[in-house]
């Protein structure tokens, strides 16, 4: 508490205040969306600093604009000097469009399209059904479809989601003795082209609907994969390109409710080779709820999937029972990055390229040889109590933080299931 303050709001006020900085945060996201809109991050980097160079670059009204780079600065987006001139924060350069990390997209595709949608939350939660259905007319994601341009910028706020968990999934998932791979619903390929770029042995199919395509294959051009890569316009409810030694599913199946999911289960069931492997990530939703920006991170998820195309985020026996359905059986748990983390720390650290892909880690979790039922070993009774060491350690980390957590299922169609969590920082 500052001396000169007195008592904190929260001890004089009681949660008032702290509601009231809640309900005033909304409107803030929106003028963050305005500042992406503007490209105001693009210009100040490039060297306009006060709120007349702004405006007259941008052909808006300057005090209005000056207004909101002062709304910015209170978010800790800018910083503003005594002279009256703003300068980036880190934060803000994310805002930027040239950016490595931007997520200028995302704050495009919020702005634009989701803002309208989540005003009609309302109606999401008396009827259960989709708000962007009654927004927009189209079910799903038929808004792409139709719409190219947000198309584009739904694919590219992607993109930048995704550059988050890539190279995770490329590293630490045991792709050793796969020869070609399939991202079932990869947009423009960022997580297939990581996975092709770390491992050479392997080529790769991205499947998706027809306004991604044009985009993936630009991606991979870029990349130096064109070669290396299928790119196929396709609906995984009706098809699933067969005969892949692994199939990746990111964040697909939380679009959608249970029947349209099992479907898309069964497609990849029905399209896996004998001893191949289904990769599915996914967020896991607590089986309780609590007041912390982790748990509050998985919510705006779940509502997001309730006013969009419908699904919701699941835990994991939800989870389980949808493999279940579709054939997907045993299952032994564990985490791949707590085990690595916890080896890491335990052995008294190595290189990063080097516990990545520890022997011992795979020996536990991603046994070779599958095919046959050869893919745990029970009888070793020092393997059996490590294993257990360990999945009491993901139920001790797992219930602080959820939303940092993706789900990778392991499947082989001839022996257990994995399921390992990755821990994103």
């Amino acid at each position: 508490m500052n001396a000169l303050s007195g008592p904190s709001d929260q001890h004089r006020y009681g949660p008032a205040p702290v509601l009231i900085a809640l309900i005033q945060s909304a409107a803030l996201a929106q003028a963050v969306c305005v500042a992406a809109d503007l490209r105001i991050a693009d210009l100040m980097a490039g060297g306009c600093t006060t709120a007349d160079e702004l405006a007259q670059a941008i052909g808006s009204h300057p005090p209005s604009l000056h207004r909101l780079l002062r709304a910015l600065t209170s978010l800790g987006l800018c910083d503003e000097d005594q002279a009256g001139s703003f300068a980036l924060t880190p934060m803000g350069s994310l805002l930027r469009s040239d950016t490595s990390d931007s997520l200028r997209s995302w704050l495009l595709w919020f702005g634009r399209y989701q803002w309208p949608v989540w005003g009609r939350l309302l109606h999401s939660v008396r009827t259960g059904e989709s708000a962007r259905m009654l927004v927009t007319g189209a079910q799903g994601f038929g808004l792409l479809q139709n719409d190219p341009e947000a198309a584009a910028l739904f694919n590219d706020t992607m993109v930048q989601l995704t550059r988050a968990v890539a190279a995770e999934v490329a590293y630490a998932c045991d792709f050793a003795g796969m020869r070609r791979i399939v991202d079932v619903g990869g947009g423009y390929g960022t997580l297939l082209a990581a996975v092709l770029q770390a491992h050479p042995q392997l080529r790769g199919v991205l499947l998706d609907m027809p306004h991604a395509i044009e985009g993936a294959a630009q991606q991979f051009e870029r990349s130096g994969l064109a070669e290396r890569c299928e790119v196929i316009a396709g609906d995984f409810f009706q098809r699933i390109p067969e005969g892949a030694d692994a199939y990746i599913l990111k964040n697909i199946i939380h679009d959608w409710d249970d029947e349209r999911s099992s479907a898309i289960l069964d497609n990849c069931r029905r399209a896996i080779v004998a001893d191949g492997k289904l990769l599915v990530i996914e967020r896991v939703m607590p089986a309780r709820m609590e007041d912390s920006s982790a748990y509050r991170a998985i919510a705006y998820a779940d509502l997001a999937m309730l006013i969009g195309p419908g699904g919701r985020e699941r835990t994991e026996p939800e989870l389980q029972i949808l493999l279940d359905r579709a054939g997907y059986d045993g299952l032994v748990a564990a985490m791949q990055r707590a085990l690595l983390r916890l080896g890491h720390v335990e052995t008294g650290g190595t290189e990063p390229h080097q516990f990545l892909h520890p022997p011992q880690t795979h020996r536990l979790l991603c046994r070779p040889g599958l095919a046959g039922g050869g893919g745990c070993n029970e009888t070793n009774t020092q393997e059996q109590n490590e294993r257990e060491r360990i999945e009491q350690k993901v139920t001790e980390i797992t219930k602080r933080d959820f939303s940092s957590w993706f789900v990778f299922w392991k499947f082989s169609i001839s022996s257990n299931l994995f399921l390992n969590f990755q821990k994103m920082s």
